[in-house]
């Protein structure tokens, strides 16, 4: 039996199917996400190629950048061709003794961002959070599942819905309306289209030089012993 609530949300979702906008353009504040070029300038990084360059020479022969770095070096980018060099970034974060200080203004900055180039590495980070560490908030989820359902890419919105749900993001209306949505239209698919999207990480060269070791801190103590890290790898594989 569903709870009263979720019954009521439930009941709604019809009045959005024949519906060619599910969110106006006006939900995506594009405006006021532009704007927040004009504060980073504040900030004197130089241009956001020199500073997107600049954060990742921090993390050559093991080097660390700081969260703050990421994240502003997130934030500043907007040409295609940074996706990749963004990536990379938080990635090595993530890989670092500064993992579990990644703003959450960094995860909403790389999910816009791939929004806008490509869309289709949200699986990747959906299917892989241990390696990039990377989870919506309320208004990219929104944004996010939109973006498929604009497209018909019913699968697409279906596998990002899961992912909302794995985080057990259940507070706001309007994205329990977009996940109920999301998974209908799914299951209308035929049988043979009914397949979840997902993109695994693929193994990568890595130089020993700029390898950095995740750190496992317990009690105030950290460690680097591998065995410790071949445990967590094990138990994830299973």
């Amino acid at each position: 039996m569903w709870s009263p609530r979720l019954a009521s949300i439930a009941s709604r979702v019809p009045l959005l199917v024949g519906r060619r906008h599910l969110l106006s353009k006006a939900f995506a504040l594009e405006n006021e996400w532009t704007s927040r070029l004009a504060e980073l300038t504040k900030l004197g990084l130089g241009g956001d190629y020199e500073w997107i360059g600049a954060v990742q020479k921090k993390f050559i022969g093991g080097g660390v950048a700081s969260a703050i770095d990421v994240d502003a070096a997130v934030c500043i980018a907007e040409q295609k061709d940074q996706v990749d060099d963004i990536v990379d970034l938080v990635y090595k974060l993530r890989h670092s003794e500064n993992a579990a200080d990644l703003p959450e203004s960094a995860e909403y900055a790389l999910i816009r961002l791939l929004l806008r180039y490509d869309p289709s590495f949200l699986f990747k980070l959906a299917s892989d959070p241990i390696n990039y560490g990377v989870f919506m908030n309320e208004h990219a989820a929104c944004l996010a599942i939109d973006h498929f359902i604009e497209k018909k890419d019913f699968a697409g919105a279906a596998r990002l819905s899961a992912w909302v749900m794995q985080q057990e993001m259940t507070d706001n209306e309007l994205l329990n309306l977009l996940v109920l949505y999301s998974c209908s239209k799914w299951a209308e698919l035929p049988a043979e289209e009914q397949v979840m999207p997902s993109e695994t990480a693929e193994d990568e060269d890595v130089n020993d030089d700029d390898m950095v070791r995740f750190v496992i801190c317990v009690s105030g103590s950290c460690s680097t012993d591998m065995s410790i890290l071949n445990m967590f790898a094990s138990d994830a594989a299973t």
